[in-house]
């Protein structure tokens, strides 16, 4: 059973919806002022007829009232014949309709039938778009899931090919992270972060595995095409990853000083997050055994980041590296 609730200070006018209403079978709440009505509303009702004037206030002032606590509540001003322009203006901000007295008493019982239907589609209305939100939130989910299976298994590819790749980008994704943290960025922006960080080095499949374990120095030739994994790898996955990513990924050799690859950008046209994965990529990779070279100590890469502080690196990156690192438990 619907509640309707009747604002009305004419006591014969309200009598009359009241009891009309009551014999199309609706429970009938009312109140004669702006006070009692707003009271009466917040205690539930389905529908609101509402006089414009009030013997405490304007019908409009309660109606706004009645819109800020529930916007998709259906209201019908009732109104005398010099009030339809105020009515009108009822309309803009939200109400249902309006019906101008004196009525007829089939005319009221349709336009609150109708109300009341309009408010129930609304509701309607409001449940499918929640489910489907919800279907589209689980589809995501799945869609991110899936996601993340196949970046693990290129990565696995890539740890394949070059032995000494095992587990760098995982490490290098999770100092990519505390790093992000420690600069103060979003779970978003982190997100986009830790994939970049992943698959930084893709584009080394394209470079033949004689090349990735050569234990000697590499030619020109061969310098060459190591140092177009990062366009390779941009190329591969700007078929499924944002804009902010794939510039992560082709720019984490860039430099601070323009010196890097492959643009020869500079300070701070090189993306944030390029910065901050080639901190934490050149970490890794000093700590790290290497073809040509055995691991270096961590004291050593600690000092050869630093010495490259407004160099080749971001000052602020390298200090929230090394920030971050002092707070990492010690083995």
């Amino acid at each position: 059973m619907s509640r309707i609730l009747i604002v009305e200070d004419d006591e014969s006018q309200l009598e009359l919806m009241a009891e009309t209403l009551s014999m199309e079978g609706y429970e009938v709440e009312k109140a004669s002022n702006c006070r009692e009505g707003l009271e009466k509303f917040k205690a539930g009702a389905d529908l609101t007829l509402l006089d414009i004037n009030l013997p405490d206030g304007l019908g409009i002032d309660l109606l706004r009232s009645i819109k800020q606590k529930n916007r998709d509540a259906p209201v019908i001003m009732v109104t005398g014949e010099r009030d339809v322009d105020t009515a009108v203006r009822c309309l803009k901000m939200g109400a249902y309709d309006y019906i101008t007295k004196p009525f007829e008493i089939d005319e009221l019982v349709i336009i609150v039938k109708r109300a009341l239907e309009h408010a129930e589609l609304t509701e309607l209305k409001k449940a499918h778009e929640l489910k489907i939100q919800e279907e589209l939130k689980r589809l995501k989910r799945e869609l991110h899931d899936s996601y993340l299976e196949a970046i693990n298994m290129l990565i696995q590819i890539i740890e394949v090919r070059d032995r000494y790749l095992e587990g760098h980008a995982q490490k290098v994704a999770e100092y990519s992270t505390e790093i992000g943290r420690q600069l103060g960025l979003d779970p978003d922006e982190i997100e986009d972060l830790r994939i970049a960080a992943m698959l930084h080095d893709l584009g080394k499949m394209g470079i033949p595995e004689a090349i990735l374990n050569k234990p000697g120095s590499l030619t020109q030739e061969e310098m060459d095409r190591v140092r177009h994994h990062p366009v390779l790898a941009a190329n591969i996955v700007s078929k499924f990853l944002p804009p902010q990513i794939i510039g992560y990924i082709r720019h984490h050799h860039e430099r601070w000083d323009g010196s890097g690859y492959p643009d020869g950008l500079k300070g701070e046209a090189i993306p944030l997050g390029a910065r901050i994965i080639a901190v934490a990529d050149v970490y890794h990779a000093l700590t790290s055994d290497r073809p040509y070279r055995k691991a270096l100590s961590d004291e050593t890469a600690i000092k050869m980041l630093e010495d490259s502080k407004g160099k080749l690196f971001d000052p602020q990156v390298v200090d929230a590296f090394l920030k971050a690192r002092a707070e990492w438990p010690r083995s």
